[in-house]
């Protein structure tokens, strides 16, 4: 999990979504889904580890390790929606 504010990313799932990752917008009395995507940099059909700190998920997978903000998966996904 990453936090910025009022979003959150959320990483991983059981079988087909080990791999998902979900922006969660949160409310005053509920969130909402903003958007989902895919670990990025993944070749395998398993992650080593996603791990959050801060605003950041950090990903390891096929000796990469990828970092995720939530901003830059928040800008991703808006400019997806257009």
């Amino acid at each position: 999990m990453a936090v910025d504010r009022d979003y959150i990313l959320l990483a991983g799932g059981y079988r087909d979504d080990a791999q998902r990752i979900a922006l969660v917008q949160l409310g005053n009395k509920e969130s909402k889904l903003f958007g989902t995507l895919r670990a990025p940099a993944i070749h395998s059909d398993a992650v080593g580890l996603m791990q959050g700190l801060g605003q950041t998920l950090h990903i390891v997978a096929d000796g990469c390790w990828t970092r995720l903000t939530v901003a830059a998966a928040r800008a991703f996904l808006v400019k997806r929606q257009k």
